[in-house]
């Protein structure tokens, strides 16, 4: 956890992860909280999270924004959460991990900044279905999508709902895996009226654990 400074005006283009062993670094979010983790979430559905600014997954190039767009950094800490996991080389072997997070700022004002749009929802123990709604207040364009699911996710779909009543499937996760976080980018921004709502359906097991789940959907302006 990394305090900010409140009057930071730069924006964050870009993260990058370098892990020391990257044997047991499974994957890693950097997002950003007004309320510092005090201990590490299971899930990206138990974070604070105001911001999801960038995913780290191995083998992929790092998280990086538009040329003419970055993160709004209007939160007083940034966090890092990152997921280990042993190989069967490592099972009786301790391993220790040193790794450089890379977080990169705007050097001049970019014409675009990305804000966020967060959906939390919780259901009771047992159920099935969790959903979560949210009124688009004016006129702006989706850019990507992070989600995450905890008690036993299996399914996510998001859904537009416009003001004349018609309806765009944004995205379907048939089979969701806790284990691999991942940021959505759309090819081109999605443009959506003031009015419009974005619906989340999210599917679960029906373990013992309460379900729940967080959506955090970046937009322009």
């Amino acid at each position: 956890v990394f305090p900010l400074d409140p009057g930071e005006k730069r924006r964050i283009v870009a993260f990058d992860l370098v892990p020391q062993y990257p044997g047991i670094v499974h994957d890693a979010v950097a997002y950003l909280t007004d309320t510092p983790p005090r201990k590490t979430p299971l899930s990206l559905a138990d974070t604070d999270a105001k911001r999801i600014v960038g995913v780290w997954l191995p083998g992929l190039p790092r998280s990086i924004t538009t040329p003419e767009a970055g993160h709004d950094v209007s939160a007083r800490y940034l966090a890092m959460r990152v997921h280990y996991r042993k190989n069967w080389r490592d099972e009786r072997t301790t391993r220790t991990d040193r790794s450089v997070a890379g977080l990169y700022f705007s050097r001049s004002r970019i014409p675009q900044t990305i804000r966020t749009k967060v959906l939390w929802a919780q259901g009771k123990t047992g159920e099935r279905t969790v959903l979560a709604e949210r009124r688009i207040e004016r006129d702006t364009r989706l850019r990507s999508v992070v989600f995450g699911m905890g008690g036993g996710g299996v399914s996510v779909e998001i859904a537009l709902r416009l003001p004349d009543g018609s309806a765009i499937g944004l995205l379907r996760v048939a089979q969701y895996d806790p284990g691999w976080p991942v940021r959505y980018e759309f090819a081109e921004p999605v443009s959506l009226p003031s009015g419009s709502r974005v619906i989340v359906t999210g599917l679960f097991g029906g373990t013992t654990e309460t379900p729940r789940m967080a959506v955090w959907i970046d937009h322009e302006g």
